[in-house]
Formats: C-alpha cells, sequence, structure tokens
C-alpha cells in the first residue's frame, strides 16, 4: 500500500491528532511496485470495513475471501481505544449469501382516465449481488395498463414506472385489484430467484378528468412492438429526439417536467438553468436524449412527470438503444 493515493479512498476511523501526518492511501495488486514518489510504503495485515451503506447501524461489516486455506484470526478492536473485561462484542461469521428484496412504493394511487401516476421499485441488494433484477405485474384489470417489464438495472438500486388508464376505463372491484400479482425474478449465482413483492394496492379511478394531459411521442417515422408501445431508436454515442406535449384543461400556469427510468448512460441534454419547463402560453416542445457510447443494446420504457396538476405522467415510450440503428430511425453519431 502506498501513499500515493486516491479522493475515493475510504478513510481510517482513527483519530488523528493536530498536526499529525495523515495521507490518502490505495492498495497495491499482488507484486505491484509502488511509485517512488518520496512518500512512505505500509505493509497492512489487515482491513477494517465500516458498513459504508450504513444499513447496518453502528455494527461493522467485512467481506473476506480467503486467499488460501488455512486459520485465520479475527480480532475486535474499537478505533477510538475503549475496551477491557467490561466491554461487549457480537461477532457472526458465516458464508456469503447473495441475495435482494424488492419494494413497491406509490401504492393505492388515484388516477384519472387517459393519464397515469408513476410508482417506485426499490432492491436491497444482500452480500454483493448486482445483476439486474425484473419486475412483472401479472393479472392487471381490462383498462389499466403499465409498461414492462420494470426492469432494475445491475448495480442500481431504484426504478420508476407508470400505471395508466385507458380514456374509458371502468373503476376495477377490491377483487380486481386483490388478484394482480407482482413478481420479482433474477439469476443469482447461476440459480434463478424469484420472490413476489408488496401489491400496489387498490388503485382508484379519478372523479374528474386530469387538468392536465401529458403526451410524449417520437419524431419523425415509428414503430411499435408487439403491445403496442411506440418505439424511439438511438445508437450508443448519438441522439434521438422526442416531442413532449400537454394539453392544458383548466391549467394555465408554468408546467415543470421530469423524464423517468431512462437508462444509465441516456440523458436529456440541453436543459438550461430552468430544466423542461412550459411557459402559460406553451404546449409543446422536442427534447433531446443522448446516449453515451458505452451503453449496451436494450430496450427499457420511460415516460415524462408533470409537477404541477397532480403529477400526471405521459404514456410511456420503448427506448430501443442498438449499435445499428434501424434506417429511418432518429440517431445521429456525436
Amino acid at each position: 500500500m502506498d501513499a500515493a493515493g486516491a479522493s475515493s479512498t475510504p478513510c481510517s476511523p482513527t483519530a488523528h491528532y493536530v498536526d499529525e501526518p495523515v495521507y490518502l492511501v490505495r492498495p497495491l495488486a499482488p507484486g505491484e511496485t509502488p511509485i517512488a514518489n518520496g512518500l512512505p510504503v505500509f505493509t497492512v495485515p489487515h482491513l477494517n470495513d465500516d458498513a459504508a451503506l450504513r444499513d447496518l447501524g453502528t455494527d461493522s461489516r467485512l467481506e473476506f475471501t480467503a486467499p488460501v486455506d488455512g486459520p485465520f484470526l479475527v480480532r475486535i478492536t474499537d478505533p477510538q481505544g475503549p475496551g477491557g473485561p467490561d466491554a461487549s462484542y457480537a461477532l457472526v461469521v458465516r458464508e456469503a449469501a447473495p441475495d435482494f428484496k424488492a419494494t413497491l412504493t406509490g401504492a393505492n394511487p388515484t388516477v384519472a382516465r387517459g393519464s397515469g401516476q408513476g410508482f417506485g421499485i426499490s432492491v436491497q441488494r444482500d452480500d454483493g449481488f448486482d445483476g439486474p433484477v425484473r419486475v412483472e405485474f401479472l393479472h392487471l384489470p381490462p383498462g389499466w395498463s403499465i409498461a414492462g417489464p420494470v426492469v432494475v438495472e445491475a448495480g442500481h438500486d431504484s426504478v420508476q414506472g407508470t400505471l395508466r388508464a385507458t380514456p374509458d376505463a371502468v373503476a376495477p372491484s377490491d377483487a380486481d385489484w386483490d388478484a394482480v400479482t407482482v413478481i420479482a425474478s433474477a439469476e443469482v449465482e447461476g440459480r434463478p430467484v424469484v420472490q413476489a413483492v408488496n401489491s400496489i394496492g387498490r388503485p382508484r379511478l379519478a372523479p374528474e378528468p386530469p387538468k392536465l394531459r401529458v403526451h410524449l411521442e417520437p419524431v419523425g417515422a415509428s414503430t411499435t412492438n408487439a403491445v403496442g408501445l411506440r418505439i424511439l431508436d438511438i445508437a450508443p454515442g448519438g441522439t434521438a429526439t422526442a416531442r413532449l406535449r400537454i394539453e392544458r384543461r383548466g391549467f394555465d400556469g408554468v408546467v415543470t417536467f421530469s423524464v423517468d427510468n431512462l437508462p444509465h448512460g441516456v440523458i436529456v441534454e440541453n436543459l438550461g438553468l430552468n430544466g423542461i419547463t412550459f411557459l402559460p402560453e406553451e404546449s409543446e416542445r422536442d427534447i433531446s436524449l443522448a446516449a453515451v457510447k458505452w451503453v449496451s443494446d436494450l430496450e427499457r420504457p420511460f415516460h415524462a412527470v408533470e409537477n404541477q396538476a397532480g403529477r400526471q405522467t405521459s404514456e410511456p415510450l420503448l427506448l430501443r438503444v442498438r449499435k445499428t440503428g434501424p434506417a429511418g430511425t432518429a440517431t445521429h453519431p456525436r
């Protein structure tokens, strides 16, 4: 380990006196030669891990892979110095058990006909599980839809979706909503894992039409997928254009928007200081999406959300990332 470290290196929990030297450090790979920069080189035979996510409260956690078979010593100490026969510690040593737990937030929404309301899925990842998690909604009542599957990307812990009602949707019964099943699935260490997710509850139809209806559409020619979602194509390193449009039905003020559920590496560019903002006299504008070069091929629904009239969501578009965009799509090299 040398002292040429990077700012991303975790800090030691040890307290230091005023004017005492402190070093940022970086670990060296086996056999790597330290850079001769005049700073000291330390051999550290132990590792401290204070559960940086703070998901264990004040407890610590250490993930350790033994380099060889043999006996190892676990030593527990307090970095601030206290100890002795009256100090009490509990130690659990176990094999890693990678797993996950998916939780739905935003249950029991009130949804207007011809509009939608957003919800979220969060994933708690345990013992190093880092893969994608797929969430499906089964047995939705007629006239109600969720574009899916909803996928929490590898390495991420949340995703957004939208529950929509058609313009002619009827109010389902409580029994209809109780029949809806939410399932999360993933591959964990080569084995399929399927688990139930808490329900979306018993959504209700709004008694009145929304004061704003939000529409998100591709610009130019587009196709649809098997379930009727309109497709917006983009290439890694390229851009694509979508049109955001609102129907004002009694709301005449400023409207601001967010665009939810874009994949990692795709952003709405050229937002300026005020983000996506419609002034009172405006009802539509084009927005530009940009994908960085390393985004992999994928298909992912995304939608727009307004912030002033009940957070109405648009119908989702299916963003399709392909290294070679189909002819006639709105993809442009950057």
